[in-house]
């Protein structure tokens, strides 16, 4: 079947250009990550804002709403935060 040969090719080449977008984002979301960190570290606040990550979590939720499920997106937050926190924790500012 050469025609569906062609689709997944072109269906996989679109994904990874989405993936591609996804990294970029995670970028930019760490250079954010890294000045909120530096932020702290002026105002002597801990790495760690709990209630913060709760709300980011709410508002993924709500973002996703009817889009992928709560699971997948509780995983996505807890990931971010684990790195962000892990990030401001590291970083040398």
């Amino acid at each position: 079947m050469p025609g569906e040969t062609d689709r997944l090719a072109a269906l996989r080449k679109e994904l990874r250009h989405i993936d591609q977008q996804v990294i970029d984002l995670i970028s930019k979301r760490h250079e954010l990550v890294r000045k909120i960190g530096e932020t702290k570290q002026t105002l002597s606040l801990p790495v760690r804002d709990v209630p913060q990550e709760e709300i980011n979590r709410t508002e993924n939720k709500q973002f996703a709403k009817g889009r992928l499920a709560d699971a997948m997106v509780d995983e996505l937050s807890d990931f971010l935060a684990h790195w962000a926190r892990l990030e401001q924790t590291q970083a040398k500012f």
